[in-house]
């Protein structure tokens, strides 16, 4: 077979300013999108108010606290990743900030997408395009629009570490895997099978110990340390194994479980949903391009997990509980193409067929947006005025319960609260009495729609509440009295 004809290449330089230009680009679009959807009023907005209200109390003093119950953020998950941006959000307090730092967070992961598929094609310009398609990943893509979330804040470290394994450079590696695990606590499903991997490819002991010994050390002190002494909610997690409730109620029974009943576990992994979940997240990518390399074994754990866990969620393509495992795949798909260039060289001519592949699959990944982009998330309805006027209207030291798609616009607030989280975090419900303003927005027909017109109609006729807005199906009351605590 004659050697295949080397693609054209660009210089350098040229391939840098335009390795730059992509992520600023994405970071600018990411972020402007993400702006524009929490603008629109359209969803829940429960998880950005979050982190929004643990800033804004950050830089005054306080540790990352979350309004909806006690405790902090860093207790559902600890991002000492994020203790970066305080200094940012501090000179410009928005939500646009956060916004903006983690778009840059997933675009950053261009760089090492590049960074390997130069070396394994050895083309600047193939890699760039590599790059570009990677960052229009459907899993990835996702980040920048669904919500502020952990997981944006490690993806480009997983996929440095990825690089620097191939390259041999141990030290640097271990730094971004470490590093890596700091966005949260769950990414040590994407770095512990690093040692397997290093076991595959004969690597020293320092290789396959540092994956190993790493990851669980971290898992240990989040959960045993960090996350109780933060809050309960993410200890709950690991202690009631709640996102495995079908192979037992304790760590113990789920391991249990998985360990006897082999048959169960096949059942569970080729459910209908399980392979449609499977199908979208691999389409973009061919389904079969990443599966001719042994680094497929690094993303394994993240895969099983998601497809054995009890909670659908982990099953929703644009959600993001697969993005480090969605940036991880890519890089098993570079590290494919040799043997893809090597199969289609002797199912056809003999040339270069890995820019082709990286063309068509950034192709792929920009028409597969309708996994992650939908309009009406950032349409205006016919009460978006209004619902401006709403957060306009109260005082920013006033305290506010509101729906769920208002929250992140109140999180600037010193207390906000929705009849979602309530019931969600199981808060006595007289606690929505402690609040200055009760906001109603009924444009948005979200999960506790019926329980706020129930709610409502309470309100309205409650002597301690005066309304001082009504226009275009929002209403906001203001507290006047010391109304009875008389809600079960």
């Amino acid at each position: 077979m004659t050697e295949p004809t080397r693609r054209a290449d660009i210089s350098g330089v040229h391939a840098n300013r335009s390795l730059i230009v992509l992520i600023a680009a994405f970071t600018l679009v990411g972020s402007g999108l993400a702006y524009l959807k929490y603008s629109s009023f359209a969803h829940a907005s429960g998880d950005t108010s979050y982190y929004g209200y643990a800033f804004h109390q950050t830089v005054k003093g306080r540790w990352f606290p979350i309004s909806v119950r006690d405790g902090s953020v860093m207790g559902n998950h600890p991002n000492l990743l994020a203790l970066l941006i305080v200094p940012l959000f501090y000179v410009a307090p928005t939500l646009l900030t956060l916004f903006a730092a983690q778009s840059l967070a997933l675009s950053l992961t261009a760089w090492p997408i590049y960074l390997l598929a130069r070396r394994v094609t050895g083309n600047r310009l193939t890699a760039l395009i590599a790059a570009a398609a990677a960052l229009l990943f459907p899993p990835i893509m996702s980040g920048h629009v669904a919500e502020i979330h952990e997981d944006q804040f490690g993806i480009a470290l997983c996929v440095f570490a990825f690089y620097f394994f191939e390259v041999e450079d141990l030290k640097k590696f271990a730094i971004c895997i470490a590093a890596a695990l700091l966005s949260k606590e769950t990414v040590f499903l994407n770095t512990i099978f690093f040692g397997v991997y290093a076991l595959i490819r004969r690597r020293s002991w320092q290789w396959v110990a540092f994956p190993f010994g790493w990851s669980v050390a971290y898992l240990l002190l989040s959960v045993k340390i960090l996350m109780p002494m933060w809050g309960t909610l993410g200890a709950q997690i690991y202690s009631q194994a709640m996102y495995f409730t079908d192979f037992g109620q304790t760590p113990r029974e789920v391991l249990t479980t998985l360990a006897t009943n082999p048959g169960l576990v096949l059942k569970t992994l080729s459910s209908p949903d399980r392979l449609k979940y499977l199908w979208e997240f691999l389409r973009p990518l061919l389904v079969v391009l990443p599966f001719l390399h042994w680094s497929l074994v690094v993303t394994l754990p993240n895969i099983v997990v998601n497809l054995l866990s009890s909670n659908t969620a982990l099953r929703v393509v644009e959600w993001h509980y697969g993005i480090v495992m969605g940036g991880q795949l890519w890089c098993v798909l570079i590290l494919s193409l040799p043997a893809w260039n090597r199969i289609l060289s002797h199912w056809f001519r003999s040339r270069d067929y890995m820019r082709w592949l990286c063309m068509v699959l950034l192709v792929l990944a920009a028409t597969q947006y309708r996994l992650w982009y939908y309009p009406n998330e950032y349409a205006h309805n016919n009460g978006h005025a209004a619902e401006v006027e709403a957060v306009r209207l109260i005082p920013r030291e006033a305290t506010v319960f509101c729906p769920d798609n208002m929250l992140a616009h109140f999180c600037d607030h010193p207390k906000y609260q929705s009849l979602g989280g309530l019931i969600f975090h199981k808060r006595d419900p007289n606690e929505l009495f402690d609040f200055d303003y009760i906001v109603f927005d009924f444009n948005f027909i979200g999960h506790e729609y019926l329980g706020l017109q129930r709610l409502y109609q309470f309100i309205s006729k409650h002597a301690a509440y005066r309304m001082v807005m009504a226009k275009e199906n929002v209403l906001v009351f203001h507290r006047e009295g010391t109304p009875e605590r008389i809600l079960r």
